[in-house]
């Protein structure tokens, strides 16, 4: 079986490290836009399987060139790049596992391309979205009626750091769209947007962990897959103690923001 992995960063080396180590896969395809990712990549897979590739990843034609031949693809780019990679993969006759949960419904509204091309495409299949919504859905299922059901995921650094007591452990894009998008939900079994930022709660988890507040974040396509099953659904992501309030502050004062800033006088 012959795969290609799209993005060879943080999460699409371990990608390309883990397949290869399979022996069901015959050949890994690992794909960057830049070289020194790729070596990286190569270098921290350290098997005759995977080969490097160099490519324009946010050129469609090129994500349709790179994936066709394969049996079969897994997306671990950024989210500007997610749906351009879904519909590559239906031309590509490819199927797609795709790490990113964001533009469901554009993503759903492609569903009879996919399926008269042959091929599966699974979408939002990361950890949030993905495992946890899996966790979430299987929760709902066991229980005869589901009211409410609240996700926790955060990914804290083992060694926290001031002055915000986090490590970027996903793309500065994602990290950033906490802080200024947003948040998607379930209320009432309706669809509903809450404010960035919002909802700041304290938890507390054994040690070594401690003290940590979560906010609301986007459920991204869970709110809709489980609509109509569970009556208020809700993500919170987590982070140490007193990081919110500092990433408040600079949201307030603009410097989250893609928009630019006037300053009179």
């Amino acid at each position: 079986m012959r795969v290609t992995v799209l993005g060879t960063g943080m999460i699409g080396k371990v990608i390309v490290k883990e397949l290869a180590l399979l022996p069901g896969i015959t050949h890994v395809v690992a794909v960057d836009g830049q070289q020194a990712a790729v070596d990286a990549c190569l270098a921290f897979a350290g098997s005759a399987k995977v080969e490097g590739r160099v490519a324009d990843l946010g050129a469609p034609d090129v994500l349709v060139d790179v994936m066709t031949g394969s049996d079969a693809a897994i997306a671990a780019l950024p989210h500007a790049l997610s749906l351009s990679a879904v519909e590559a993969a239906i031309q590509a006759k490819c199927h797609l596992v795709d790490l990113v949960g964001s533009r469901y419904p554009e993503k759903v509204a492609l569903h009879e391309r996919a399926r008269a091309a042959g091929i599966l495409v699974v979408v939002g299949c990361g950890v949030a979205p993905g495992l946890l919504n899996v966790l979430t859905a299987r929760g709902v299922e066991l229980l005869d009626e589901a009211e409410e059901a609240i996700m926790y995921c955060g990914g804290l650094p083992r060694h926290p750091q001031p002055p915000l007591w986090y490590q970027v452990v996903f793309r500065l894009e994602s990290v950033v769209g906490l802080y200024t998008r947003p948040a998607l939900a379930l209320e009432q079994d309706a669809l509903v947007e809450r404010p960035p930022l919002s909802g700041l709660e304290a938890c507390t988890f054994p040690e070594p962990v401690g003290e940590c507040e979560a906010v609301y974040s986007d459920a991204h396509s869970v709110a809709y897959t489980l609509r109509g099953k569970v009556r208020r659904l809700s993500e919170k992501t987590v982070r140490f103690k007193g990081h919110f309030a500092k990433m408040g502050v600079l949201a307030e004062l603009g410097f989250l923001s893609d928009e630019p800033v006037n300053v009179d006088g």
